[in-house]
């Protein structure tokens, strides 16, 4: 029980205290928000203790079941559709899906893009296609590295192609969906299912055949809203709209601002689009400028019905189809079947919970923060900002430890888990600061990724099987619901006081932290093989000679 709790409160209480000492420096946060921002910190630790606990439980398992299951559809033409409606329904149930939503409908506007639905239905059919092509990627025994250098280069392609031909608009918003395959539901879920396909499939390791599958499916989306905006091109007032995170947040799960309703805060938003001079002023005050009473705090985080709705409408599908899919036709015992009913309830508690935190007590502080640091030194506050933030995460994520630990056991202690769990942090940490002065210059953000991928596709040429597989599965370990719930919306926010595009300049910063992880471990691959292939080399050298 303590190291589940230290699992779902480390990465938490960095980003809490670090908040805390940022406020007490700057002063960015209005009069009663402290309150928010330390019980939703609590809040969101609690929801990921449950949620994590019905993973456990339901999730993990789950996913094995179907995974085993995938081995014995009745042709492949049934196995190739009932794996893309699983990535499908996976996607929909994770709660990133929630706030890229929300973006999708503030950008697109009306008659200025595709419907948020299309937009949606893209996303989650890239997801769902990938995992696919994950899957069959273990059934021909296809090099991992091989796919996932294909979908990077096709990618990067469409990107270029997209800024060349004025679509460039949907590029940062594209690379950043990627994080919606890494979720706190998507991860392990798709992982188990991973897991147990390749347990139970011949001729196959799940040391090495295993890995690579959250590479290849966090590619989905970003091919998904990349051809997208090819097909459908961008209109000059979908880069003019502005993007209130916080306020599509809780509009898409039906959540209370602080100090207000559902219904205030959507006439808010439309006031905020109309009156620019409002607009930044309503992102650090509630509603109406009520300053926030500590009743009005609690209620505020016990309106939870909206955000209930929403993690039924996602979750509820996707646990249908594991049962029917996974087990039922497994034929487990009751006690298992009671196991996994309790595991479904755990996470969507937890799930509940969590998005209430980010929903209420996360998002207006971020975009206070986002808003004041944009306004210090001409906006490079931001950069030691992302530093220490970057840091906090890297070091905190216990995907980034187990990853470290992992890396440590497959090279038999070659690699220091201590040593590249420094290198991790600092990386991200690095990461994170190229990101807030990408947004401070107003770069595009292909000037940063296309090197990284270059140079991430030349190392997998180097690095063995594995490797390049662990190298793509680990971009996920960063990309976590602390940065996606926090920092993505401090990074939105910062966008328009620097007088920056939020949709072209605001966006891009998840894609860059998520560059780190597969370059170090690559680098790391490729020092041992290089090691290896040099040590053999001297080896029979010195036999020759005798």
């Amino acid at each position: 029980m303590i190291n589940s709790i230290k699992e779902a409160f480390a990465p938490i209480v960095p980003i809490a205290v670090l908040v805390v000492i940022l406020h007490f420096l700057t002063g960015f946060m209005q009069p009663g928000y402290m309150a928010y921002w330390l019980i939703g910190a609590f809040l969101a630790g609690t929801g990921l203790l449950f949620f994590l606990r019905g993973v456990d439980l339901c999730l993990i398992p789950m996913g094995e079941l179907i995974g085993t299951r995938f081995l014995f559809m009745p042709g492949m033409l049934v196995l190739c559709i009932v794996v893309f409606f699983v990535g499908f329904l996976a996607c929909a149930a994770d709660p990133c899906v929630a706030v890229l939503n929300g973006v999708v409908k503030d950008v697109t506007g009306e008659g200025s893009g595709p419907p948020a639905l299309v937009v949606m239905i893209f996303v989650m059919s890239g997801i769902g296609l990938l995992l696919l092509a994950s899957i069959l990627r273990i059934v021909w025994n296809i090099h991992p590295a091989l796919m996932l250098g294909g979908l990077v280069g096709l990618a990067l392609t469409l990107a270029v192609i997209s800024e060349l031909v004025g679509a460039g608009t949907f590029v940062p918003l594209s690379l950043d969906s990627g994080g919606v395959a890494t979720g706190p539901l998507t991860v392990p879920f798709f992982l188990a299912i991973g897991l147990g396909f390749v347990s139970n499939m011949a001729g196959r390791s799940a040391t090495t055949d295993g890995f690579g599958l959250l590479g290849i499916v966090a590619w989905g989306p970003i091919l998904g809203v990349l051809i997208l905006g090819l097909a459908w091109g961008t209109g000059e007032a979908a880069s003019e709209k502005t993007i209130n995170v916080s306020e599509l947040q809780c509009e898409e799960v039906g959540c209370r601002l602080p100090g207000g309703n559902v219904g205030d805060s959507r006439l808010e938003s439309e006031e905020t689009l109309l009156d620019e001079d409002s607009s930044a002023e309503y992102r650090t005050q509630p509603p109406g400028g009520r300053l926030p009473t500590f009743s009005q705090t609690l209620r505020d985080f016990a309106s939870i019905g909206g955000t209930s709705i929403g993690v039924l409408k996602g979750l509820v599908p996707l646990l249908l189809i594991g049962w029917f899919v996974g087990v039922v036709p497994s034929k487990v015992p009751s006690e298992y079947k009671v196991r996994l009913l309790k595991g479904a309830l755990w996470s969507l508690l937890g799930l509940i919970i969590f998005l209430q935190a980010v929903n209420v007590g996360f998002a207006p502080v971020a975009t206070q923060l986002g808003g004041t640091l944009a306004g210090i030194w001409s906006g490079w506050a931001l950069v030691p900002a992302g530093l220490l933030l970057g840091l906090s995460v890297g070091l905190a994520e216990p995907s980034v430890h187990v990853l470290c630990k992992q890396v440590e056991e497959v090279t038999d202690g070659a690699i220091p888990g201590r040593l590249l769990l420094i290198l991790m942090a600092s990386g991200v940490a690095l990461a994170g600061a190229i990101g807030m002065t990408k947004l401070v210059l107003g770069l595009s953000i292909l000037w940063i990724v296309i090197p990284g991928y270059i140079v991430i596709v030349a190392l997998s040429c180097v690095c063995s099987k594995m490797f390049a597989s662990i190298a793509y599965d680990a971009s996920t370990v960063v990309t976590g619901p602390v940065l996606v719930a926090f920092l993505m919306i401090v990074v939105a926010n910062a966008a328009e006081p620097l007088g920056r595009n939020p949709l072209l300049d605001g966006f891009g910063f998840v894609a860059i932290v998520a560059m780190v992880p597969i370059l170090v471990v690559m680098t790391m691959g490729a020092f041992i093989e290089i090691r290896e292939r040099t040590k053999k080399r001297l080896i029979d050298e010195t036999l020759m000679r005798r």
